[in-house]
């Protein structure tokens, strides 16, 4: 099974996608494999698996990250419906420092997006029922977990529809 992996416009951040396999039965997708993340040089080591169930178009969750020593690597896929997946560097010493990028995830295209430690994440979504499914290299740590403000002026990331669910502690994060 071949795997795919284009750069992004934020350093150590790519797309990623497997081949797919499709008959008459369906289809039979990749969404991990340890020798072809190894072989293009990505993380392997995964502490966590999540799962992110959005009852409801347009609701909005992020922009998070954690500090050190918790910083994560996120591997994040789209299994159900869709989302508008988006990143910003934060790290004040990399080339791509304030830059932001943004791409659709859905259920039938197998694209995943490979964030770096130090890179905020967050994703609206486009649809109702919408699944996300993200591994990530550190344990949780909610003393470690800080965001940054959808709203921040200084984020330029064009949104496809307009964030209407969005939890009180995402209201409540600074701007970078």
């Amino acid at each position: 099974m071949s795997v795919f992996v284009e750069e992004t416009p934020i350093e150590g951040c790519f797309l990623v996608r497997f081949s797919k396999h499709e008959d008459k039965r369906g289809y039979f997708q990749r969404k991990y494999c340890d020798s072809c993340f190894k072989s293009k040089g990505l993380n392997t080591n995964w502490a966590q698996c999540n799962v992110s169930l959005n009852h409801h178009k347009a609701t909005f969750r992020g922009f998070h990250y954690q500090e050190s020593p918790f910083e994560e690597i996120k591997l994040v896929t789209c299994v159900k419906g869709s989302v508008q997946d988006a990143i910003i560097d934060i790290r004040v010493n990399s080339s791509t420092y304030g830059d932001t990028f943004s791409v659709e995830l859905n259920e039938s295209d197998n694209t995943s997006i490979y964030i770096a430690k130090g890179v905020a994440h967050g994703y609206l979504t486009l649809e109702d029922s919408s699944v996300i499914l993200y591994n990530v290299s550190s344990q949780y740590s909610s003393e470690s977990t800080r965001g940054v403000s959808l709203y921040d002026p200084k984020i330029d990331i064009a949104w496809k529809i307009k964030p209407e669910v969005i939890s009180e502690v995402d209201l409540k994060w600074p701007s970078l």
